[in-house]
């Protein structure tokens, strides 16, 4: 037990260090991994544990991550963070509502297809909204700032001159690489 409890915190703080140590490709692939997962997580306890069949609960998820897209889209000032809490806190008021107002008394093939005529009806409320981009949606969103990397007391500055940002070195590998373009370059 103590063992799968260390792996498990040892993944977590994997994730956590994620925005230092990776790439912002291979950061956006694990961000939308563990949302499909979670998503994943949520239709299997409805299904399996529960044994509710419900084609709808999309739109729960469609609706926190609508409202993340709308505050970031019209730049309204809230941290990014709030943002998300925000989109967790309407999702999950919406499937609050809907459950126990409307689902309340259905069962069966009649739950899975209320929810299934549910979710339609959010798409076409989506679709007719100007704030949510009506049929097109909201696009061009700007990604949010990664966190700052913690500067390191008594860390020594290269030159710019050394650094590869600057055009004097990634100039020398430009002229390298398309010194004779028939044979193969290694770089590195």
């Amino acid at each position: 037990m103590k063992l799968r409890a260390a792996i498990v915190l040892l993944g977590l703080a994997g994730f956590a260090a994620a925005p230092w140590l990776v790439g912002r490709g291979l950061l956006f692939l694990i961000g939308l991994t563990l949302a499909q997962a979670v998503f994943a997580l949520s239709w299997n306890l409805l299904f399996r544990y529960a044994g509710v069949t419900s084609f709808g609960h999309a739109m729960f998820y469609g609706i926190g991550a609508y409202a993340t897209a709308a505050v970031i889209f019209h730049h309204v000032p809230i941290p990014f963070v709030a943002t998300l809490l925000l989109a967790v806190a309407l999702g999950g008021g919406a499937a609050f509502l809907v459950g126990w107002v409307v689902l309340m008394r259905t069962s069966g093939i009649q739950l899975a297809v209320l929810t299934l005529a549910l979710s339609q009806v959010a798409v076409l409320l989506v679709s007719y909204v100007d704030f949510l981009g009506r049929d097109d949606g909201l696009s061009g969103l700007a990604r949010p700032a990664r966190p700052a990397r913690p500067a390191r007391p008594g860390r020594r500055r290269w030159p710019r001159r050394w650094s590869v940002r600057s055009g004097r070195c990634r100039g020398r590998a430009r002229r390298r690489r398309h010194v004779d373009d028939r044979r193969p370059v290694r770089l590195g």
